[in-house]
């Protein structure tokens, strides 16, 4: 019997907050008996003090880059995935489930082989490697089977954050996706009250990972630091209502501090 894998807080806190709401596979629901997540507890309770709702902000963020991914899957299933800072989130198992043949490639500078340990399954690459190191990851994504000259869907989710811009930029300019799809904290827009929330949170994460920046871009800055075009942007307002079809929480598109903007190449 494998051992429980004791998660950090942050990588712990996203799982905490999703609650099955997202992944529903019978793979993930066995991958995850196997995460230990009670290092993020404390993290979890400290964010919800700030905002008691703050579970539906992932939730929203998830459900709309899944969605996003199913449809453009639904118009071109032979799309190669790449996710980006992948972590031990099983994004990419619960894709292999709904999603036959499907070939993903998940990147990680430290937690693949751990993941590795729990997951084998033939068409879920799992690279260990730094987004930095951009000769490297062409390198090792060729030898996983990924085809430079297809098609690829690039996801970058709860990464934005914290890589610099410059390092943003080289990764996705050398991948050279079709399309790709971005949750990003917002450099304005918000209103006085989602301002203060935003903050306090991801202040709150800041002092955990001891980083020196938070990175914040609006789409259309985004769009510039890619070169590549805007198919759609989301707030959290757009975002709640395409998962329930009513708003409850983010009652307007300024009570919001981070959005998901989805891009397509320019060529």
């Amino acid at each position: 019997m494998l051992e429980s894998i004791k998660l950090s807080e942050t990588s712990a806190l996203v799982l905490l907050f999703l609650q099955d709401q997202v992944y529903h596979s019978n793979a993930v629901k066995e991958y995850l008996l196997h995460l230990d997540l009670s290092a993020g507890k404390e993290l979890h309770n400290a964010c919800n003090a700030i905002w008691p709702q703050y579970a539906e902000v992932i939730v929203n963020r998830k459900h709309t880059i899944l969605q996003h991914i199913n449809e453009a899957l639904a118009k071109n299933p032979s799309l190669q995935i790449i996710s980006g800072a992948a972590g031990l989130d099983p994004f990419g198992l619960e894709l292999t489930q709904r999603h036959k043949g499907l070939e993903i490639y998940e990147i990680d500078r430290e937690q693949m082989p751990i993941k590795a340990g729990l997951i084998n399954i033939p068409n879920l690459h799992l690279i260990a490697c730094d987004l930095a190191d951009t000769t490297t990851v062409i390198e090792k994504l060729k030898q996983s089977g990924w085809q430079q000259d297809e098609p690829t869907f690039l996801v970058m989710e709860g990464i934005s954050y914290y890589l610099t811009p410059d390092i943003l930029r080289n990764f996705v300019t050398t991948i050279k996706p079709r399309y790709a799809i971005f949750d990003h904290l917002r450099e304005s827009g918000m209103n006085e009250a989602a301002d203060l929330i935003g903050s306090n949170v991801f202040d709150l994460i800041h002092d955990y990972i001891k980083m020196d920046k938070m990175q914040r871009y609006n789409a259309l800055s985004l769009r510039e630091l890619l070169e590549m075009k805007i198919i759609k942007n989301w707030s959290l307002c757009a975002m709640e209502h395409q998962r329930i079809g009513q708003n409850v929480h983010f009652p307007s598109d300024d009570f919001g501090w981070v959005d998901v903007t989805a891009f397509e190449s320019k060529g």
